[in-house]
């Protein structure tokens, strides 16, 4: 984003809808962008409203949750919808009008629902090949309840979803249903109480142009009478299983795709919930002295070809501490050296390599400082100040903190947290590999302690 654009985002809180209604999000946001609008007795075709949006706007999207990595994985803050708008500060007032018209005025036709579901539908099948996120999705569907936005969205239950309507639309009293579902989701995402509105701009310069800030809104929110409470979005650790009671005897799970030659692994456990914790810091230098260029993790995991990535990294909008194996070409190998690495970092005698540690302290500096060096990052930081109920300077302050981490700090947050993530009982697992390899990775995890269950397809896993 560059300083003469301007960023306009209307936000919408998911929660007040029935299941039955939460079902249509995936499809509604895909429709929005894609379907006629009426303006007063005229229906403006939907090529048309496709050709205004690009020539009066730099961008148009939705969005569920945050920076979600593909339409069937939801991202984070999930129980929130985005319509997201770039234009040039000179389009400020038409950015608007045209968020309005997509908000309250698209008209949903069979003919359009239709288009845009079979769409959908066929973006199922290349989203099942990826290895990544099919694993990290199968991790979710463990720790989310049911009725949450992340597993009703996700691809094969939207694929079932999807394919259902198009069988109610070749029916003119069952494709009513379906448009009126539709209508019904839209009318209540768009009332005053579930809406928000974020907006990024050189305000110095719009005031210069004489453009009214405060006018342009009155239309996209609909006045009502009554309206006590604006929602708040939860974080997602709300929308989450208490425990993972539901997965026993098992810990987690294997599936076997066809499609992947090498495995994915994807690891949580129960930790930080706040992003004002005292520990984060601690947890996050602890973390980066593990996962560093040339540290621990990087000579036994990747110096050794055992895995292309690795990862481990908190989500406290989760409450989840992560382990992640990227393209691993021995995923038990891989994991047991975390494992040895993690126990001689939180045993009593541990040692901390001086310039491993110093270089780990630069670099999550570095890494804190990255997330506001472009103004995208900064308005981005901005907007999720709110989500992560943290105050204004939060970046700045983490910096701040790095340089007082001690080394009784580390010891602490490393039994704390990085001991039971791979120790504890309260861990999920969820594993893609080549099946071949599927029945010889589960008895090497259950030698370990971790018990997983074999999936022979993704169509009898938990995903589906």
């Amino acid at each position: 984003m560059v300083a003469f654009l301007l960023q306009l985002k209307v936000m919408m809180y998911t929660e007040p809808l029935s299941v039955e209604l939460r079902s249509y999000l995936v499809l509604l946001l895909e429709l929005l962008t894609e379907s006629p609008i009426r303006r007063g007795d005229t229906l403006i075709p939907y090529e048309e409203v496709v050709s205004t949006l690009e020539s009066n706007t730099v961008e148009t999207m939705t969005d569920l949750g945050f920076s979600s990595s593909s339409r069937f994985s939801v991202g984070a803050y999930s129980s929130t919808a985005t319509l997201y708008m770039q234009v040039v500060r000179e389009k400020y007032t038409t950015g608007i009008e045209l968020m309005t018209e997509l908000l309250h005025q698209t008209e949903f036709t069979a003919e359009r629902v239709k288009v845009c579901a079979t769409k959908l539908i066929n973006e199922v099948a290349q989203a099942k090949r990826e290895g990544n996120s099919i694993a990290k999705d199968i991790l979710k569907a463990m720790r989310y309840r049911k009725e949450s936005n992340v597993r009703i969205s996700s691809l094969l239950k939207q694929s079932k979803f999807l394919s259902s309507l198009l069988e109610m639309l070749e029916k003119p009293e069952t494709a009513r249903t379906v448009i009126e579902n539709l209508n019904k989701v839209r009318s209540i995402l768009t009332l005053p109480e579930n809406l928000a509105i974020h907006m990024a701009a050189d305000w110095q310069a719009m005031k210069e142009l004489g453009i009214d800030l405060i006018a342009p809104w009155k239309r996209l929110v609909q006045p009502t009478s009554g309206v006590d409470k604006i929602a708040k979005s939860l974080p997602d650790w709300e929308h989450m299983e208490k425990n993972n009671e539901a997965l026993k005897p098992y810990t987690g799970v294997i599936v076997g795709l066809g499609s992947v030659e090498s495995a994915f692994m994807f690891r949580t456990c129960q930790a930080i919930t706040d992003f004002n914790d005292p520990d984060l810091v601690p947890l996050l230098l602890f973390l980066q002295y593990l996962t560093q260029l040339e540290g621990p993790l990087w000579r036994q995991i990747r110096g050794q070809g055992l895995a292309y990535g690795y990862n481990i990294v908190p989500r406290p909008n989760e409450g989840l501490l992560y382990f992640t194996l990227y393209r691993a070409s021995n995923v038990v190998a891989a994991y047991q050296e975390a494992v040895s690495i993690m126990e001689k970092q939180v045993g009593e005698g541990a040692e901390w390599d001086t310039t491993l540690l110093e270089s780990a302290r630069s670099s999550l500096i570095f890494e804190i400082i990255a997330r506001e060096n472009s103004i995208e990052k900064v308005v981005n930081t901005s907007m999720l100040t709110s989500f992560k109920g943290v105050p204004v300077g939060y970046n700045q302050s983490l910096v701040r903190q790095v340089g007082k981490v001690t080394k009784e700090d580390l010891q602490r947050v490393g039994n704390r947290y990085v001991r039971h993530l791979f120790t504890g009982t309260d861990t999920c697992t969820a594993i893609v590999c080549h099946p071949d390899k599927a029945t010889d990775i589960a008895s090497a995890f259950k030698n370990m302690g971790s018990p997983l269950k074999v999936e022979t397809s993704l169509e009898d896993s938990i995903l589906a």
